[in-house]
């Protein structure tokens, strides 16, 4: 077992860059960060429409173990329909983390939430990919609902592509699921759908309170004072406390089209 030859952060930086120029035909997916309200003018910095529609978007990026010998579990015992290398995504479960259940409860409350991790380890490989602005199409992007709740022990998912994965304690459990880049877009063109002409500030303000809520419940989390009444400042604190408790990043995925007008005639 290795690492890969690039850090998680570089692997996050990627994705996000090559998601927040296109995450598919006609949506984009523009990364909200904590220090957004320090990054500058009108809107803070970053590239969101308060006033359009949106839906957020949450990823948490992932540096997987690289296998590279046969005589691994998923090869010697279980026979998986694995190649090598393989990779073993590791699940913080509530026995370490509750990252999974939280993940996990904000996805059933119909939230776009998303694990993203690469099927590649080579520096080369990166390089070339990013280059390219392929990353995306290199990664698996896995639900939390697939992969379901976790006992206490520790878990990973195991795979080789994105076609095929296992849910590992100390049985392998088979993941369904699409866990494409394309698989995402549709998700959230269909939740961007649903969210008609509403603007994505309002659809902000709901998240923010659902978040707080979970933490809340989860954690004993007490938060003091009521939450902020700013568009901007309810972003920015939907990106801190995503980051700091679901390790994830936001973003809020929008059409690149231009609204269309009515006319008066």
């Amino acid at each position: 077992m290795r690492q890969p030859d690039f850090s998680e952060n570089s692997y996050g930086f990627a994705l996000t860059l090559e998601i927040s120029m296109a995450l598919g035909p006609n949506i984009r997916a523009a990364p909200c960060f904590p220090t957004l309200r320090e990054e500058g003018a009108t809107g803070g910095g970053y590239d969101v429409k308060l006033t359009r529609p949106g839906v957020p978007l949450l990823i948490q990026f992932k540096r997987p173990d690289v296998m590279v010998s046969k005589a691994a579990k998923e090869f010697k015992k279980d026979r998986l329909n694995l190649d090598l290398p393989f990779y073993r995504m590791p699940l913080r479960t509530s026995g370490s983390s509750r990252q999974h259940d939280m993940l996990l409860q904000h996805c059933q409350s119909g939230n776009e939430v998303y694990y993203a991790c690469p099927i590649f380890d080579s520096e080369e490989d990166f390089n070339q990919h990013f280059l390219n602005g392929v990353v995306s199409e290199h990664s698996i992007f896995v639900d939390p609902a697939d992969v379901g709740p976790l006992s206490q022990e520790p878990h990973f998912l195991s795979y080789s592509s994105r076609h095929e994965a296992w849910k590992y304690s100390e049985k392998p459990e088979y993941v369904e699921g699409d866990r494409s880049k394309e698989a995402m877009y549709r998700n959230v063109k269909e939740a961007l759908a649903k969210e008609g002409d509403h603007p994505v500030a309002e659809r902000m303000e709901g998240y923010l309170a659902g978040l707080r809520t979970l933490l809340g419940e989860t954690l004993g989390y007490k938060f003091l004072g009521e939450p902020p009444a700013d568009p901007v400042d309810i972003v920015r604190q939907a990106a801190t406390l995503s980051r700091a408790y679901l390790g994830a990043e936001l973003f809020v995925a929008q059409s690149t089209e231009l609204p269309t007008t009515k006319s008066s005639g």
